[in-house]
């Protein structure tokens, strides 16, 4: 983040659409086993979306990649930062910027702001994309912008 924030942060704003691609990126296959530990999944009874779960490691599989956004504020050569809240969820007391998960229809955009939003109670617009990661079954994107007033702490950053 050091070498991000020494560069700068004034180009051009990202525009999702126009990305151009080197290659078609495979095919996603319909998972039977889990990925960690190799176990059977069988359909989660406790969600709507009816994902698969594994039955050894109870981690979640989902059949479409997931989409995530986050969006780092920066200011003052400063990026904000929280220490994550929330007990027995992913990344606990660690700390990580502003970022949320998608649902289907959402724009990846909108997911970056509301996560901005729902964690900080910031609202600022987007000025540029940093970068773009795919791992197995999800998708996420990193923007970065700048925000006017103060971050409030939330339960998903008790700390900020």
């Amino acid at each position: 983040m050091r070498a991000l924030v020494d560069e700068g942060l004034d180009g051009v704003r990202a525009d999702p659409h126009e990305r151009q691609f080197i290659r078609e990126p495979a095919p996603i296959e319909l998972l039977r086993n889990c990925r960690r530990c190799g176990s059977k999944l069988r359909v989660s009874e406790a969600h709507e979306d009816r994902h698969g779960v594994c039955d050894a490691c109870e981690s979640p599989h989902y059949e479409n990649p997931v989409m995530g956004a986050s969006l780092l504020v920066v200011r003052e050569g400063r990026v904000l930062l929280g220490r994550r809240g929330k007990e027995r969820r992913p990344g606990f007391g660690m700390c990580a910027g502003p970022a949320g998960y998608g649902g289907l229809g959402e724009a990846i955009e909108e997911i970056a702001r509301r996560g901005l939003l729902e964690e900080t109670g910031l609202r600022r617009a987007i000025f540029g994309l940093i970068s773009v990661y795919t791992g197995t079954g999800h998708v996420e994107v990193a923007y970065h912008g700048e925000a006017d007033g103060e971050a409030m702490p939330t339960l998903e950053f008790p700390e900020l």
